[in-house]
């Protein structure tokens, strides 16, 4: 499984800072995954409990990615 993590520890941000930052690092991600051409749908959430993305071929893996994510950080 490919999983990318960026921890800014307690790094001292504005709100706007951090959902900029976010939202760049999203727009990188998408844009790469574009020029790979994935053959066949994906299905792809951008989470509200905390900044990031998931992305699976689909709907059960993406809610079993959810769990994951959910039970490593504590969610």
């Amino acid at each position: 499984m490919t999983k990318f993590v960026v921890d800014l520890g307690d790094i001292k941000m504005s709100k706007a800072t951090q959902a900029h930052i976010s939202t760049s690092i999203q727009k990188s991600v998408l844009a790469n995954l574009a020029d790979l051409q994935i053959d066949g749908p994906s299905v792809i959430g951008f989470p509200i409990e905390w900044r990031g993305l998931i992305i699976r071929r689909d709907l059960d893996q993406f809610k079993i990615g959810e769990q994951q994510v959910a039970k490593q950080f504590n969610l």
